[in-house]
């Protein structure tokens, strides 16, 4: 099992910067195939999780079977529960973290 950090920004970065992007848009087959050719199962966690650059790569990358769970992380728990209710997916875990408390995000 490998496992992935991703962040809505830099996401978007690589679809940007990516020549060979597929012609129906950028499903989560394709973003998990692009960062983990080697079709292993993925553990992915998403900085931002209940924004609406976080909920759409969370959404793309639940459309992937090798994707085994995707983690949600932002301050707010609320948010990030009514992200995971949107999602419909048992595979989402979310994570109330202020990554800006560094000794909260050591533990």
């Amino acid at each position: 099992m490998a496992g992935l950090c991703v962040s809505p920004t830099a996401v978007g970065e690589t679809f940007r910067a990516r020549a060979s992007m597929p012609p129906g848009g950028f499903g989560g087959a394709w973003l998990t195939q692009a960062l983990h050719p080697g079709g292993m199962a993925l553990k992915a966690l998403v900085f931002g999780g209940n924004g609406k650059m976080g909920a759409a790569v969370a959404y793309d990358l639940l459309t992937d079977d090798a994707v085994e769970k995707v983690g949600l992380v932002a301050r707010r728990k609320e948010a990030l529960e009514a992200t995971r209710t949107w999602l419909g997916s048992d595979r989402v875990e979310i994570h109330p973290l202020d990554i800006a408390d560094k000794a909260a995000t050591q533990q």
